[in-house]
């Protein structure tokens, strides 16, 4: 299956700057603010598009404190996300770093399939 990748400069600051907006409210003490990066994050699971890996390691700052989010839970939501930004960006260092993330977290299954691309990628 292929994603969308998008190189523009214009669309990476604007899901940069949601996610930092995001960051920001899920610090908030209010529920709904809480929960605000968790809803952003299986939004861009269910959708068909790539992205940042800097974007991504902002939503996993921000979800850090939601307690009940299971190994399970991050693998169908940001695992699935770290998977596709490698796929679409095998060569790139922060590869790696979404590997060390998909373990940090336990999601191993990601881990594996991340593991896979960069393999593939230093096989060629």
């Amino acid at each position: 299956m292929k994603y969308a990748v998008s190189h523009t400069p214009y669309i990476h600051a604007n899901r940069l700057s949601q996610a930092i907006k995001y960051c920001a409210q899920s610090q908030l003490d209010t529920a709904n603010a809480t929960f605000v990066a968790l809803g952003a994050i299986q939004d861009l699971a269910q959708s068909k598009s790539v992205t940042d890996a800097d974007v991504l390691d902002l939503y996993e700052w921000a979800i850090l404190d939601i307690r009940p989010f299971s190994p399970a839970q991050y693998a169908e939501s940001l695992g699935t996300l770290r998977v596709r930004w490698v796929k679409a960006n095998p060569k790139h260092p922060a590869a790696v770093q979404c590997l060390e993330a998909c373990v940090r977290r336990w999601d191993l299954v990601s881990a594996q399939q991340v593991s896979v691309f960069r393999q593939r990628y230093i096989a060629l």
